[in-house]
């Protein structure tokens, strides 16, 4: 089973060069070893007014792992909530109920 693998700065490097150069997306996936999705989506989310700049697809990729693994996610479930972060989650139990749900039983 494969997994999944950021580009790398050298990559984004290689797929400029490449791209200037008038190499199609699939031919650039070969010549990098990823996939052809992989060359597409980073082209489409980091191709700016000026074209794809290697440095700012790095810049703007590190940022958003950055953001991403400091984002904490919260899953309430019955008593317990289920907050992840990037080091790993914890459970903490809800003791707080509101009047309105308990106003249902």
């Amino acid at each position: 089973m494969k997994t999944y693998k950021q580009l790398t700065y050298e990559q984004r490097c290689q797929i400029e060069a490449l791209k200037k150069s008038g190499i199609s997306q699939q031919a650039i996936a070969a010549l990098i070893g990823v996939n052809q999705s992989s060359v597409s989506r980073e082209l489409s989310r980091n191709t700016g007014l000026r074209g794809y700049r290697h440095n700012q697809a790095h810049r703007t990729s590190v940022e958003r792992r950055r953001q991403h693994s400091e984002t904490a996610q919260c899953v309430f479930s019955g008593l317990y909530f289920l907050h992840t972060y990037s080091g790993g989650f914890f459970i903490k139990r809800n003791d707080f109920i509101a009047p309105s749900i308990n106003a249902r039983h």
